[in-house]
C-alpha cells in the first residue's frame, strides 16, 4: 500500500480533528479578522496557491471581505508591484511545510515596504510561517509524508471555508462542510471501485471543469494528475471548455466534472464533451440522466463550498489509481521535492 493511498484513506478523519480544532480557535480567528484591514489577502505556492484562489473566492463570496491570491514567488520577485494591495491589509499564508522559501522571502520582503497583519495555517507545528503569524493555525494531523499532497489539501480547503464562513456569519456553510464529512468514509467506500473502473479505461490525459467557490480548488484536482500518476492535467471553467479547450478532447481524454444542479446549460455542455469521445465522470449531488457518462452522486451538500469536499478526493482517487498503469510512484514522483526551499 503507497502512503498516498493511506493519507487520502485518512482524510475523513483528518477533517474531523480538524473541524474541531477550527470550533476551538474561532474566538481567536474572529479577533484577527475584525480587528484586521477591510481586504484578505491569500497566498500560496504550487497547491496552496490553487488553495489561496480558492480561498479568495470562499471569502469574497461569503465572508464579506474583498480578497485576492497571489503565487509567493511572485510577490517574492515584485514586491513593489503588490504594496498598494498588502498595505493594511489581513494576510493569510497557506503552507503544507510552513517552510516553503517563497512565501517566507514574500513576506520578508512586504514588510520592508508596509504594515499588514498576518494569520498562518499549517500542516507543521512549530514552523518558521509558525512563528510569523498574529494568530497561527497548526494542524499537524492532516501533515502528507507523501510528496503529493492529498488530505493536507482537503484540511487547507476546510480551513480557509471555515473562515470565510465564521466572517461571513454563514453557521449553515460551516454545517453543511461538517456533514459532509461526516459521510465520506462511506462515500470513498461505496465509490472506490468507480475509481478504479475509470482508471483502467485507456485515456491519456485529464480534464477538470468546475466553478465558483471551488475552481481554485478544481485547479489543485488537475494538478493531482500531474503529479501522482503524471499525465497531463488541465483544468477549466464548465462552459469556457467550449471557448478553446475542446478543441483537444478526444478519446484519449478523461473529464471529470462537477455539476451544480443549475440546469440545461451543464447537461448540455457535458452531452457535448461525450459527443468528442471523451470518458466522462459527473459528480452530482442527485442522480442525473446523462447517457454515456459516468455519475457519481455524493447526496445533498447544501452548496458548492461543501462539494469541494468530495470534488477533490474524486480527482485525487482516480489519479492514484491510474499510477498503477502509468507505473509513476505516487509517493516520491520523479523530479518533485515536498516543498520547495531556495
Amino acid at each position: 500500500m503507497s502512503i498516498t493511498y493511506a493519507e487520502i484513506m485518512a482524510t475523513p478523519s483528518s477533517l474531523r480533528e480538524t473541524a474541531a480544532y477550527l470550533a476551538g480557535r474561532r474566538g481567536d480567528i474572529a479577533k484577527f479578522f475584525s480587528g484586521s484591514g477591510d481586504r484578505v489577502v491569500f497566498l500560496g505556492c504550487g497547491s496552496s496557491y490553487c488553495l489561496a484562489k480558492s480561498a479568495a473566492r470562499l471569502m469574497t463570496m461569503h465572508g464579506g471581505k474583498p480578497a485576492f491570491a497571489y503565487a509567493a514567488g511572485d510577490v517574492m520577485l515584485h514586491p513593489d508591484s503588490y504594496r498598494a494591495v498588502f498595505a493594511g491589509a489581513a494576510v493569510v499564508t497557506i503552507s503544507r511545510s510552513g517552510s516553503t522559501s517563497e512565501v517566507v522571502f514574500a513576506l520578508d520582503a512586504m514588510e520592508d515596504r508596509c504594515a499588514f497583519d498576518v494569520l498562518t495555517i499549517n500542516c507543521v507545528a512549530d514552523s518558521p510561517l509558525s512563528k510569523r503569524g498574529a494568530v497561527t493555525l497548526d494542524m499537524p494531523w492532516a501533515f502528507d509524508a507523501s510528496v503529493c499532497q492529498t488530505r493536507c489539501v482537503s484540511c487547507l480547503y476546510y480551513a480557509v471555508a471555515s473562515l470565510a464562513a465564521l466572517v461571513g456569519g454563514r453557521p449553515d456553510m460551516d454545517a453543511a462542510l461538517l456533514e459532509a464529512t461526516g459521510r465520506l468514509d462511506g462515500f470513498i467506500r461505496d465509490h472506490e471501485p468507480v475509481f478504479a473502473a475509470v482508471a483502467a479505461d485507456p485515456w491519456k490525459t485529464a480534464v477538470v471543469l468546475a466553478d465558483a467557490e471551488i475552481a481554485g480548488l478544481a485547479e489543485e484536482g488537475a494538478l493531482a494528475y500531474r503529479e501522482i500518476c503524471q499525465l497531463p492535467g488541465s483544468f477549466f471553467h464548465v462552459l469556457d471548455c467550449r471557448h478553446g479547450p475542446m478543441v483537444l478532447f478526444d478519446p484519449k481524454t478523461l473529464v471529470v466534472v462537477q455539476l451544480t444542479g443549475a440546469g440545461d446549460h451543464e447537461l448540455n455542455l457535458v452531452r457535448e464533451v461525450l459527443r468528442t469521445g471523451c470518458r466522462v465522470v459527473a459528480v452530482s449531488d442527485e442522480p442525473v440522466d446523462i447517457d454515456g457518462a459516468t455519475v457519481i452522486v455524493t447526496g445533498p451538500t447544501g452548496g458548492q463550498t461543501a462539494r469541494g469536499v468530495y470534488f477533490i478526493l474524486v480527482n485525487q482517487f482516480i489519479s492514484l489509481k491510474k499510477s498503477a498503469a502509468t507505473g509513476a510512484n505516487p509517493d516520491q514522483p520523479t523530479g518533485l521535492s515536498p516543498w520547495i526551499q531556495l
